[in-house]
């Protein structure tokens, strides 16, 4: 994914999401460093990958 494409996705999740939404990437996923520590824990249990992003 271009990076454009991949920071506009950002920031819909940031705005329609109370930034708890995630991006499935081919080897990692990524959820937004704002999103609470209870739903990253959550999350992490399905993606073993998951890396947060600004």
């Amino acid at each position: 994914m271009p990076r454009h494409a991949f920071e506009k996705s950002l920031a819909i999740l940031a705005a329609d999401n109370q930034g708890e939404g995630i991006i499935c990437g081919k080897k990692t996923a990524y959820i937004l460093e704002t999103a609470p520590e209870a739903v990253y824990a959550y999350t992490h249990q399905y993606y073993h990958r998951l890396a947060r992003v600004p």
